[in-house]
């Protein structure tokens, strides 16, 4: 795991992003997992589109793109209210791993995105107590028990902070730890070598 304070450099995108005014921007902080392919060469036609062309195209990650083809971007809210149980505790987003869902769900087989990274980009990240971001890098689905009450291997605490980048294997578990107050927003984008299935793919087996 990587972690780069002060990431965004580009003020305009940055205030976008914390602030998005036309409708196109607001989209930006959606609950959708959208996912998208050929664009990366020069077809960018939103905010997501830039923020993740931003990230690894014309920043310095350029060199995680090898061999991705699709990008999957989502957001992520939570607050005191939002509740998870796993391992005998309370986590704002329980400990997982990113995985291809629907292969799992249908053919209890893995696929796992090449690389994650988790972005701050709203100011008021800085009030919220609580929600840091727990990552156990030795820990895959080999390894996990989540019937247990309890786990125990190392792990990393990265806090919640404004314009903080998090570069992750997504196939390790990690999870979110209960925000205490405030209101936790995050973008997390997954790159991908194969594209991620969906229900539609297996239905028509059925």
């Amino acid at each position: 795991m990587l972690v780069i304070d002060n990431f965004v450099s580009d003020e305009h995108l940055l205030s976008r992003i914390n602030s998005p005014n036309t409708p196109s921007d607001k989209h930006f902080w959606c609950e959708d997992f959208p996912l998208y392919s050929g664009w990366s060469d020069g077809n960018v036609s939103c905010l997501i589109h830039e923020f993740i062309k931003y990230v690894f195209t014309d920043h310095r990650l350029f060199h995680l793109n090898t061999g991705v083809k699709y990008y999957e971007f989502w957001t992520n809210f939570s607050h005191a209210d939002k509740i998870d149980f796993c391992f005998g505790q309370k986590w704002s987003h329980h400990p997982h791993f990113d995985k291809d869902e629907e292969l799992f769900r249908y053919k209890n087989e893995y696929s796992f995105p090449k690389v994650g990274i988790v972005f701050y980009g709203c100011k008021s990240i800085d009030s919220v107590t609580g929600g840091d971001f727990y990552y156990w890098p030795n820990l895959t689905y080999k390894d996990v028990d989540f019937e247990s009450e309890s786990i125990s291997d190392e792990h990393e605490i990265i806090e919640p902070k404004y314009n903080r980048l998090i570069i992750l294997d997504p196939s390790k578990l990690h999870g979110v730890s209960k925000v205490l107050s405030g209101k936790r927003e995050s973008i997390a984008v997954n790159l991908w070598e194969k594209e991620p299935h969906n229900n539609e793919d297996f239905s028509k087996e059925d």
